[in-house]
């Protein structure tokens, strides 16, 4: 004789094996345990199984990235022909160098006189026309020769040709006589000199008092 076991023990036992199978997949599955209700008496009434939902995670919240900004496209820089565009500007006036000043040409030096020509014209400011000479229209020439020193004594004289008027000839005299040289110039080493000299008489120019 075969023993039956009741249904509802087989019920029960199909309802255990199915909550252990979704207990498994939800540990599996599912972080969070699944709460499951005490069972009452196995062979009394089927167990209650309570499942927690699932949950679902959250979708992570997409960030809009920001819209990338195209830059504008910048119009293209009209060049300028610079040949037609540029204003032609005059060069600056230049002004004109101030003349220069005119060369101020200096005096060419002198010939220093030598001391035959400065005793001449010591003797020819000095010289007068005799008085009497002058009444009588009186004209001659005296050739005179004479020694200085160096300090400029006259230490001799002669008359070398006479005018053969003795009133030039003595006119001639006193003038040698009464004349004072200077000395003879630096560097001049001598110690005399003997000096010759034309001492002429002309009534042109003269006046008679």
């Amino acid at each position: 004789m075969r023993t039956r076991f009741p249904q509802s023990l087989g019920l029960s036992v199909g309802l255990h094996l199915l909550a252990a199978l979704l207990l498994v997949g939800v540990i599996n599955y599912h972080p969070k345990p699944i709460h499951l209700q005490a069972v009452d008496q196995a062979l009394s009434h089927a167990i209650a199984v309570t499942l927690a939902p699932l949950h679902h995670p959250q979708p992570k919240s997409r960030v809009n990235p920001s819209p990338r900004v195209t830059p504008k496209p910048q119009p293209p820089a009209i060049s300028s022909q610079a040949t037609e565009a540029e204003e032609e500007v005059p060069p600056p006036a230049v002004k004109p160098a101030p003349p220069s000043p005119p060369e101020v040409q200096q005096p060419e030096p002198q010939q220093q006189a030598t001391y035959q020509e400065i005793a001449e014209a010591i003797l020819a400011a000095n010289k007068r026309y005799p008085r009497e000479a002058l009444i009588s229209g009186t004209e001659g020439t005296v050739e005179l020769s004479y020694i200085v020193n160096s300090q400029g004594t006259v230490l001799a004289y002669t008359i070398e040709q006479s005018s053969g008027q003795p009133v030039l000839d003595d006119e001639v005299k006193r003038l040698i006589r009464s004349v004072r040289f200077p000395p003879f110039p630096p560097g001049d080493t001598d110690s005399r000199k003997t000096l010759e000299v034309t001492i002429e008489f002309t009534l042109k120019g003269q006046l008679i008092n």
